[in-house]
């Protein structure tokens, strides 16, 4: 893989009424809004932090809902073609000359960038493609090499998180709740944690679990807090802190609406959570 960045840009998309095909490859990187888009016949939404990825050849059409703005990057996986320098605007599908078609990702290693695909929640790329789009519009000598290595970088990034896929994802947030639950936990939190778009990562974990990310941390910490008024002596107090509950109110009331009593109803009782 030698990336070279034929175009780059940071702008917004006008409705596409018509299928387009382009000759070269392609990111679409959502800063904000949303709509869909469709790629060789497969729809799929966006939403911020999206990335839509398309091979040379791939027909597509943006239909935006919420006005899209968006990094968007026209590259090749190789150098061979460095004498085509400038934009090859997209053309009508049905005007599309096969012959133009610059298939670098055949060679580029990576068997993911054959075939188009959205990839959701991709926030640790914001940043990296947008630097990227921002030192090829500066149009200085070596702009081109600087944005080159920065997509260069992100399509090093991207297979490990597309083959994770949801459930992998899903099954390391739990994890990471389950070794911190005693310290600050929220759902912001989180997202930078696991480089995800809150909404993203919210709703994969909610998908995947059956509970939202606030619940099931809610129900580690009760989990943990019976536990510990089970088998120790420790005050109220002292365990609220242990699991997470910023005081013992907050953490007697909690208690109370889930298990159905307080925290020294359910120690006198002597159960074992």
């Amino acid at each position: 893989m030698n990336i070279f960045v034929r175009y780059a840009d940071i702008a917004g998309y006008p409705p596409m009424p018509y299928r387009v095909r382009a000759y070269d490859c392609r990111f679409f990187f959502i800063l904000s809004g949303s709509g869909k888009i469709e790629i060789d016949g497969t729809e799929y939404r966006f939403a911020p932090d999206t990335l839509c990825y398309y091979p040379a050849g791939s027909a597509y059409t943006i239909i935006p809902e919420e006005q899209p703005r968006f990094v968007s990057v026209n590259f090749d996986f190789t150098r061979e073609h460095t004498d085509i320098p400038s934009v090859m605007p997209p053309v009508p599908a049905e005007s599309y000359e096969r012959k133009r078609r610059l298939d670098t990702q055949n060679g580029c290693g990576e068997d993911i960038f054959i075939s188009p695909f959205v990839l959701h929640g991709a926030s640790f790329l914001r940043e990296v493609l947008t630097k990227a789009a921002e030192e090829f519009l500066c149009g200085s000598e070596h702009s081109e090499n600087r944005a080159a290595a920065l997509v260069q970088y992100a399509c090093y990034l991207i297979p490990d998180r597309h083959a994770e896929g949801d459930a992998g994802l899903c099954a390391r947030i739990a994890d990471y709740i389950r070794a911190n639950y005693s310290g600050k936990l929220t759902l912001a939190g989180l997202s930078e944690v696991f480089s995800y778009h809150p909404n993203y990562l919210g709703t994969v974990f909610r998908n995947g679990t059956g509970v939202t990310v606030h619940r099931y941390i809610m129900n580690i910490r009760l989990k943990k807090a019976s536990e510990l008024l089970a088998a120790t002596p420790l005050p109220v107090a002292e365990i609220a802190s242990l699991v997470g509950f910023r005081n013992a109110d907050h953490f007697s009331a909690c208690f109370s609406a889930n298990c159905g009593m307080s925290p020294t109803e359910y120690r006198s009782r002597g159960f074992l959570g």
